[in-house]
Parts: structure tokens; sequence; C-alpha cells
């Protein structure tokens, strides 16, 4: 049994948990206050656990979904969700449908695939219930669902395993140490936000990202791009919602997707790919203010 852990972001909750309401809290509540929202329990605790997670978690529950009720979320696709938890989590979240699309995206890929995101796919943030120090972001998918949430106490997700069971944890019992780098040089840049780069096409007044994800990633979710994007797609929902609720508004512009051989698999460290990442899209016509990284190397 391989269970994997998707660290990147989560740390980062907590510390953006600040006295005030903050925006993604002041539209939960004025939404639910204005309309009706449809409510979902989910996931029920598994009676037996199968899997020992000890080498992973110091602490964790397992979950079962119910398939049924997945179906139903996705069939009915509210625009306002309460989904209830189990009661040993004894947690409720309130969420609102968005967007973390532009309106021209496409998914595309190194074997020239070309087509739009996925529409059945929805998106979620919010926060827990009654709690205005909390925010929430949910992802749901014709087989999966991804759960983050936070409060003063700290961060925890409900995150699926290979064999299609869930477990729900606190990052900071999570015993992986972490090790990544970020490898950027801290300097002062001035940027002309009038005279676009010919290689970037920026439209609207939010922060457009193209987002680039390598062939490593594309096979870790099961040499699928649907998965891949889905996994992708998750991802930017949750880091989309923290800039969201700074009322700093970011949506994916395009997705690419290696399903051949990427130009950074014989670089060994991060910043080796950082600075030929940097070189790569100096060549590349995309769409975006910004381009995006992503590999599970």
């Amino acid at each position: 049994m391989r269970i994997t852990f998707i660290l990147i972001f989560i740390s980062i909750l907590t510390c953006h948990l600040v006295s005030g309401q903050k925006p993604v809290v002041s539209a939960t509540q004025a939404l639910f206050r204005s309309g009706s929202s449809e409510t979902f329990s989910p996931f029920s605790v598994s009676g037996n656990a199968k899997h020992d997670y000890s080498d992973y978690l110091s602490q964790s529950l397992e979950l079962n979904l119910s398939n049924d009720v997945l179906q139903e979320i996705t069939r009915t696709a509210p625009a306002l969700l309460r989904l209830k938890l189990p009661e040993s989590l004894n947690i409720e979240l309130d969420l609102y449908r968005a967007t973390i699309y532009s309106s021209a995206a496409q998914v595309k890929t190194s074997s020239g695939e070309i087509r739009q995101p996925n529409p059945a796919h929805l998106f979620y943030r919010g926060m827990i219930h009654d709690d205005p120090n909390s925010i929430a972001t949910v992802s749901v998918f014709e087989n999966e669902i991804h759960i983050l949430y936070s409060n003063e106490n700290g961060n925890y997700r409900i995150q699926k395993n290979q064999d299609g069971l869930y477990v729900s944890f606190e990052d900071r019992d999570i015993l992986i140490p972490k090790t990544a780098g970020c490898f950027v040089e801290d300097e002062e840049v001035i940027i002309d936000t009038t005279t676009p780069s010919s290689q970037r096409s920026m439209t609207g007044n939010c922060v457009e990202v193209y987002v680039e994800a390598d062939f490593k990633s594309y096979q870790d979710n099961g040499s699928s791009v649907p998965a891949t994007e889905a996994w992708i797609a998750a991802l930017w929902n949750e880091v989309i919602t923290l800039y969201a609720n700074e009322d700093i508004p970011v949506l994916v512009s395009d997705m690419f997707v290696y399903t051949t051989s990427d130009p950074f698999a014989g670089l060994g460290t991060t910043s080796a790919v950082l600075t030929a990442f940097n070189n790569h899209i100096d060549t590349l016509t995309y769409n975006g203010r910004l381009a995006h990284f992503l590999s599970t190397r």
C-alpha cells in the first residue's frame, strides 16, 4: 500500500488566519444567509482500520466514502454545499461553488492533445460552520474528493489512498521530513506591466497562471491525463482559495501535461530545474501572467 502526501501549500494555511473578517468567510456567511444550501454526509468512520499509517502519521483516522453521496453531489452540483464530517471529527463545512479556470482555459499535452477542462469537476471554498477564523477548500471529482480545512488549531486534510479508502489527519502529525527548498534569489526587479512580453498573453484583471506538469507527475497519476488534470486542479483550488482570502483574484489560464519525457528529466536539483524552466518559458507563447512548474520527483 502506498499513500502519497501532498505537502505543498498545506503548511501555509494557519499563518493566514489572523483577526478580522476575511473575504472568503464574509462571502460564505452572506451567501448562506441569503440562499439555501444542500447538506451531504459523504464519509463514515471505517470500522476496522485496514492500513497502518504509523510510518507516515503519528495520528490518523480512516474513513469510507459513500460513492452514492459523491455521485449525488456531482449530479446536483449545488451552489451552496454543507458537508457534515463524521461525529468523531465534529466538523461541518459551509462551502460555495467557485471557479479556478479562466474562460479560455485549455488542457494541452506534449502529445498534441488539446481539450477543455473537465466541466464535471466542482470546486468549493468556504469555512468551518460558525468559525469565522477558519477556511476550507473542497474539490469534487467523479471518483474522489479532496478536503482541506484550517482553524486556529492547525490544518486538516482528508485524502484518498491508493485502494480507495480515505485518511483524515492533521498536518502537524505528518512524520515525513519537509526537505523542499525554494532556491529563488531575492532581488529587486522592476516589472513593466504596461508592455506585455511577446511570449505572454495577458487578459482580464486577475493573476492568470500557466501551469506545466512534468512526465513524472503524469506517471504518478496513473499515466492518465484526466487524473493529472484533477491532481493539478485540486492543488490550485487550494492555492487560489488562499489568494481569494487576501482579495487577490487568481485563475489557471492553461495546463500543459508532459505525456512524453520532459526537458527537465535529466536535472537532479530544484535549482537546476528552476533555471531550466525559466529559460524554457522564455521560448514559449503561453496564456498567463505567470508560469508555474509542478513535479512529483
